[in-house]
């Protein structure tokens, strides 16, 4: 079954390196779209800033990174070793120079960059992402009971009930729980009740 770790949502943390002010922020993403627009945001509010350097991973390989403007190898490229280290994916992290005049050199904005980068994933929560396969099926009333105690033996979760002559139940269940549960599923109802699959995605664990 196939896992990745990410982030739940955004955090910000805040260093100082001889008065200049590096400002890191991670926040999870799902498409190179979205990293684009996660930047842009941040240099939108962050106009008087020297640099913008920025780095993200998704779960589907894709990659990016950019110095913006720093010496070539010292600034997108330290974020990116960093975030890739912690083996995070759907996340980005963009991290914002204000120059504090005194110049790092190269050695010192490798370092600076990373500590700023480790300090922003130290400082955020991870979550475990699970596949999982979604399901709806139909069922009398006197069935309800029972089919909705099994979702949760079986590692899923109810997302809606809606109630008419019948009972429609749409659910999902972990991937490699899947085949046991819809066995489990024919068990109790002797066949009479079968879940349709309706689609697949990722879950939080």
């Amino acid at each position: 079954m196939a896992e990745y770790l990410t982030v739940p949502g955004e955090t910000v943390a805040e260093i100082e390196v001889k008065k200049s002010k590096f400002i890191a922020r991670l926040a999870p993403l799902s498409s190179s779209a979205e990293a684009r627009a996660f930047l842009d945001r941040i240099r939108d509010e962050n106009k008087r800033a020297r640099h913008n350097v920025h780095a993200f991973r998704l779960y589907d390989g894709g990659v990016g990174f950019s110095d913006d403007g720093e010496p070539q190898g010292t600034a997108g490229k330290p974020v990116m070793d960093v975030l890739a280290g912690s083996g995070i994916v759907n996340a980005g992290i963009v991290v914002t120079r204000y120059f504090g005049g005194i110049l790092l050199g190269t050695g010192g904005l490798v370092r600076a960059y990373s500590d700023a980068a480790r300090a922003v994933l130290d400082g955020s929560p991870v979550v475990t992402m699970q596949s999982v396969f979604e399901y709806r099926c139909r069922f009398d009333y006197s069935r309800y009971g029972r089919i909705s105690a099994l979702v949760p033996e079986f590692g899923g979760e109810i997302d809606d009930t809606i109630y008419s002559d019948n009972i429609d139940l749409v659910f999902y269940i972990p991937e490699n729980r899947a085949d046991s549960f819809s066995s489990a599923l024919s068990e109790l109802t002797l066949g009479a009740v079968k879940a349709e699959r309706t689609g697949s995605g990722f879950r939080q664990k």
